[in-house]
Protein backbone atom coordinates (compact mmCIF):
# COMPACT_ATOMS: atom_id res chain seq x y z
CA UNK A 1 0.00 0.00 0.00
CA UNK A 2 2.86 2.51 0.89
CA UNK A 3 4.53 1.47 -2.67
CA UNK A 4 1.50 2.83 -4.25
CA UNK A 5 1.08 6.07 -2.50
CA UNK A 6 4.33 6.93 -3.08
CA UNK A 7 3.71 5.94 -6.86
CA UNK A 8 1.05 7.84 -7.09
CA UNK A 9 2.60 10.97 -5.56
CA UNK A 10 5.82 10.61 -7.61
CA UNK A 11 3.36 10.29 -10.75
CA UNK A 12 1.53 13.41 -9.44
CA UNK A 13 5.16 15.18 -8.99
CA UNK A 14 6.10 14.77 -13.03
CA UNK A 15 2.23 15.83 -14.00
CA UNK A 16 2.41 18.85 -12.32
CA UNK A 17 6.26 19.90 -13.37
CA UNK A 18 4.95 18.96 -17.11
CA UNK A 19 1.47 21.04 -16.74
CA UNK A 20 4.13 23.99 -15.59
CA UNK A 21 6.43 23.66 -18.36
CA UNK A 22 3.42 23.70 -20.72
CA UNK A 23 2.18 27.05 -18.78
CA UNK A 24 5.56 28.24 -18.98
CA UNK A 25 5.93 27.88 -22.64
CA UNK A 26 2.39 29.30 -23.16
CA UNK A 27 3.59 31.89 -21.64
CA UNK A 28 7.18 32.60 -23.71
CA UNK A 29 4.70 32.27 -26.63
CA UNK A 30 2.31 34.77 -25.51
CA UNK A 31 5.41 37.27 -24.75
CA UNK A 32 6.84 36.79 -28.13
CA UNK A 33 3.71 37.60 -29.80
CA UNK A 34 3.58 40.91 -28.21
CA UNK A 35 7.25 41.70 -28.43
CA UNK A 36 6.89 41.19 -32.12
CA UNK A 37 3.27 42.62 -32.51
CA UNK A 38 5.25 45.88 -30.81
CA UNK A 39 7.87 45.79 -33.28
CA UNK A 40 5.82 45.93 -36.02
CA UNK A 41 3.96 48.69 -34.57
CA UNK A 42 6.85 50.90 -33.90
CA UNK A 43 8.08 49.93 -37.63
CA UNK A 44 4.81 50.96 -39.17
CA UNK A 45 5.23 54.37 -36.82
CA UNK A 46 8.49 55.22 -38.40
CA UNK A 47 7.91 54.49 -41.74
CA UNK A 48 4.90 57.50 -41.38
CA UNK A 49 7.35 59.72 -40.23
Amino acid sequence: MERISKIFREREEIERILINQILQREQDIKEEYERRKLERIQKEREVKI
